[in-house]
């Protein structure tokens, strides 16, 4: 458990059973005076620096996926949320699929090993 702002309080579940039980014993208990809910699951995001120009989002993504092979298959989807000039080069921030991370770390056990 953590307390956050505003006095909100973050828990922490192991599973989705858990988060539910917890969720409905709130309701239950608390519903009148506070708000609870569940977030929203987040996809991972990725930040790109040092693109040399300002690129178009297609031409950022096709860039990306031709520079690395482990984002190149085709369930894979990535959304850029910002490319933003820096002092003198341009930064991306690119939120991928849960997939890519999952494919990522599995690539790089394998490097190790």
């Amino acid at each position: 458990m953590k307390s956050v702002k505003d006095g909100g309080v973050i828990m922490k579940c192991k599973n989705k059973e858990d988060v539910e039980k917890i969720k409905k014993a709130a309701e239950k208990k608390m519903k009148k005076k506070y708000d609870i809910k569940i977030p929203e699951q987040k996809n991972p995001c990725i930040k790109v620096t040092d693109i040399e120009e300002d690129m178009t989002e297609e031409e950022l993504k096709t860039s990306i996926f031709n520079q690395n092979s482990c984002m190149q298959h085709d369930n894979l989807d990535v959304r850029v949320l910002v490319i933003k000039k820096m002092r003198s080069k341009f930064m991306a921030i690119l939120e991928v699929d849960p997939m890519y991370m999952f494919t990522k770390k599995n690539i790089a056990r394998k490097k190790k090993n």
